[in-house]
């Protein structure tokens, strides 16, 4: 499934250079796997992470 998302015009003007470009996005990257894992580990065990019912 892609979904299509609206940046705004400015946001790219933000990086000086590559380095800082990549590493925004390399992070990104990083926390978007870290969310969809913990989303995994919780359809999986059946709750949330610190729910009382676990």
């Amino acid at each position: 499934m892609v979904h299509e998302m609206e940046i705004p015009k400015d946001f790219f003007k933000q990086f000086d250079n590559r380095e800082a470009f990549m590493s925004f996005f390399n992070d990104l990257f990083k926390q978007g796997v870290e969310q969809m894992l913990q989303g995994e580990l919780d359809t999986h065990l059946g709750y949330d992470k610190h729910a009382k019912e676990g």
